[in-house]
């Protein structure tokens, strides 16, 4: 299994809190079968008038291990009362069962000013850690 690529499907949902995080729920399928707790800091900075800088941190604590992931990417439209953004995502640490494996990962989120909710998808293809 050592070196072979694996498709990773992660789904997530949350709250926005009022430090600015957001925290909830995953669910992974495919190459990693699990789900527990989410934790994210997403920021956007002004790129123009339009469109943002997205960054940050995405912890998913499942029954298997922990998966820690940055991401970078676009958020747009800046201002409206729900955003749409387009991100890659690494996949920067792992725990337990998921230790040493490797993922980069394509991250689809919306983000929902008026009911506070941060939601997401990502897809990618995972590379086991050493067995």
């Amino acid at each position: 299994m050592n070196g072979e690529r694996h498709h990773v499907a992660i789904t997530f949902f949350m709250s926005f809190q009022p430090d600015g995080t957001a925290a909830g729920t995953f669910t992974a399928a495919g190459a990693v079968s699990d789900s527990g707790t989410a934790i994210a800091q997403p920021t956007v900075t002004s790129r123009d008038d339009d469109t943002g800088a997205l960054t940050g941190n995405l912890a998913l604590r499942g029954s298997r291990g922990d998966l820690n992931w940055e991401y970078a990417g676009t958020s747009y439209p800046l201002g409206a009362p729900r955003t749409l953004s387009h991100a890659t995502a690494r996949l920067t640490s792992g725990t337990r069962d998921y230790l040493g494996m490797q993922c980069e990962a394509k991250l689809v989120t919306t983000a929902d000013f008026v009911a506070a909710i941060f939601a997401g998808a990502l897809q990618g293809l995972l590379v086991p850690g050493p067995d």
